[in-house]
């Protein structure tokens, strides 16, 4: 029994040489350790706003609990600080609330277009800090990362309006398994899209300045595709399509080429 268990864990994690492959910038802290559940990183759609309002819930307990024990110290001998103090924690609590408030609108779709264009991207930059302490959760920047895709996607969808001029470019990673990149740049050259492919982050970013487009399908690892969102998604409509990685990263990756056929017909009929 101990024998099949261990077979099975060797099943799930083998290791190895990242020296077998070009890292990208996102992936140069790996060990060399592949997890069967990186063939498809999978998350529900909710696991980004709750866990950012646990990690909001929770530092705003940890100031309240700080503030209340400085107050119990300055309240006798300095009762005007202790009262500007109170009216601070009410100020936060109330700011915290409204801010929450507005995730919870801007994941229901309830803000305007131009309002959750603005603030989507900023959340990217959260979605990375989230990704950085959630493993004291068991869950890994990854999982934060494509729970976020989600909600980007699902909010380009809802804000995107219809676009006179259809300029689409289509971003594909260098590391995409040889037969998948040949149907997806056969797909690419049928629907008359553009078409790059991306080595780093900055060289993606150059060719979306060169292009000028419209729209963007980006398909990457989710590491990539937070960063390109952080830094693009405020300008130009992204659709993101994380890939699927059964030999690790930056090594053979794949994708679903229905997942590309769907984004770029969603955008050619805007």
């Amino acid at each position: 029994m101990k024998s099949l268990c261990k077979g099975k864990l060797l099943l799930a994690r083998k290791s190895v040489s990242p020296t077998d492959r070009k890292l990208g910038h996102e992936w140069r802290d790996w060990d060399g350790i592949i997890d069967s559940r990186q063939e498809a990183t999978t998350a529900p759609k909710f696991l980004f706003t709750a866990l950012l309002g646990l990690v909001g819930l929770g530092a705003l307990g940890c100031l309240v609990t700080i503030a209340y024990i400085v107050l119990l110290m300055v309240e006798e001998p300095a009762p005007l600080i202790a009262q500007a103090m109170v009216a601070l924690l009410a100020v936060i609590g109330i700011a915290a609330m409204l801010m929450f408030l507005l995730l919870v609108c801007l994941v229901i779709g309830v803000l305007p277009s131009a309002l959750s264009r603005r603030i989507a991207p900023k959340l990217a930059s959260v979605a990375i800090l989230l990704g950085k302490i959630s493993h004291a959760a068991g869950i890994s920047r990854d999982q934060i990362g494509n729970s976020f895709i989600q909600l980007s996607n699902e909010l380009t969808k809802a804000c995107t309006k219809a676009m006179p001029r259809k300029k689409i470019l289509v971003l594909l990673p260098r590391c995409l398994e040889r037969e998948i990149r040949k149907q997806a740049l056969e797909l690419l050259k049928a629907q008359g899209c553009e078409s790059a492919i991306a080595h780093t982050g900055e060289a993606a970013r150059d060719q979306v300045r060169r292009i000028n487009p419209t729209a963007i399908v980006a398909v990457a690892c989710e590491r990539d595709l937070v960063s390109g969102l952080r830094d693009v998604a405020s300008r130009i409509p992204i659709l993101a399509i994380p890939t699927r990685r059964p030999e690790g990263p930056c090594k053979n990756n794949t994708i679903a080429i229905e997942e590309l056929r769907d984004a770029i017909a969603f955008f050619n009929h805007r």
